[in-house]
């Protein structure tokens, strides 16, 4: 996806590397990252970064047409852009799209190298309960030798549905969390005293933040002295958080889907108490991670792989059934507790140092292709 963050920050890994990146877009993109764009034109360091050519206009119409095509279109020209080249390896970031066209394309062809992929958040979890998707996902595994994911509960489902190659150790998309990014966000700002609630305005796909806004709009009475940050918010958010500022009182901001910078997004869980961000799948979201490195209390379904990295009731709370009264009462316990968020901080903040110090993230990314 030539348009993600995550692909860029995974190419951003090898800068000063000897490594040499051709990319084939999976999604109908309507743009390129700007920080892939930089690399693109940027041919002065030893990391290497083109796109296939072919891609660079056809892949939008193909996308769309795909969309009825089920990935034939993009499938053809993957295998014939990759017909007499050398690579050392194919690498599939997300399954839904890259890699069903890594499946059409290679399904009744030799594969050019060794195929790697890399499970985005609910690409196997989420994916897996509709027969439509399960044997296009068993087609993928079983091209595949090597097989990355942020989430043991992922390798688990990878087995289950027919992988027999080898695990990638690492954090597979997250790239470490560099701190000096951050500054000392808690000895500014200890947890307890802040007065933010960031909350993740996703609605659509598997975005839960109907329910979020109805038990913040429950839980109004321990809400006067809070602001309410909702990021990322749909149309559809952005006028249900008006109505009930109106009629509670509630002081309530919403940001727009990008609007709004990663530098930007750092300074609001740097002012937040608490994040809360609820799905019906998810992966390890990196506004957790940071969350947890900004010292912010993270609240978050347990229908991700956060509890792989959070102890419920003590670094943070997992949402089992993400009803309004169970949100309400998650959140009422971390606006009553002030000992319990600065506990969480601390831990939490360790917790990332240690698991996501990026020099140590970066060799293992470096690893994949040695």
């Amino acid at each position: 996806m030539v348009d993600s963050i995550h692909v860029a920050r995974w190419i951003a890994q090898f800068e000063g590397t000897n490594t040499e990146f051709v990319i084939f877009p999976s999604t109908p993109n309507r743009r390129i990252h700007p920080m892939i764009q930089a690399r693109l034109r940027d041919s002065s360091g030893p990391l290497r970064v083109t796109l296939a050519s072919s891609m660079r206009w056809l892949s939008l119409p193909l996308g769309v047409l795909d969309l009825v095509l089920a990935h034939r279109l993009k499938g053809f020209f993957l295998r014939r852009f990759a017909r007499g080249k050398h690579f050392d390896f194919v690498h599939v970031l997300e399954l839904q799209h890259a890699g069903y066209i890594a499946a059409k394309a290679f399904k009744r062809a030799s594969l050019p190298a060794p195929l790697i992929t890399t499970c985005w958040g609910s690409d196997i979890f989420w994916f897996r309960q509709f027969p439509s998707h399960v044997e296009r996902i068993r087609e993928v595994l079983r091209l595949a030798s090597f097989f990355s994911t942020d989430c043991e509960r992922d390798q688990q489902s990878a087995v289950e549905l027919g992988f027999d190659g080898s695990f990638l150790s690492g954090v597979a998309m997250a790239g470490g969390v560099d701190f000096t990014a951050f500054g000392d966000a808690v000895a500014k700002s200890p947890t307890s005293e802040r007065r933010v609630i960031a909350v993740k305005g996703y609605d659509r796909f598997v975005g839960l933040a109907p329910v979020a806004l109805r038990a913040l709009e429950l839980s109004a009475e321990f809400l006067g002295e809070y602001e309410v940050v909702i990021y990322s918010a749909s149309r559809r958010i952005r006028k249900n958080a008006a109505r009930i500022a109106r009629d509670s009182g509630l002081r309530i901001r919403t940001l727009k889907p990008h609007t709004f910078s990663h530098g930007e997004m750092i300074q609001l869980l740097q002012r937040s108490r608490v994040h809360l961000g609820l799905s019906r799948s998810d992966g390890l979201p990196m506004t957790v991670v940071e969350a947890m490195a900004t010292g912010c209390f993270p609240i978050q379904t347990s229908s991700s792989c956060v509890n792989e990295w959070l102890v419920h009731g003590n670094s943070g709370m997992l949402i089992d059934t993400p009803t309004v009264d169970s949100v309400a009462i998650a959140l009422r316990v971390a606006l009553a507790d002030d000992a319990l968020v600065d506990r969480a901080a601390a831990e939490n903040i360790e917790t990332i140092r240690t698991r996501l110090d990026p020099g140590i993230i970066q060799r293992e990314a470096y690893h994949y292709y040695t």
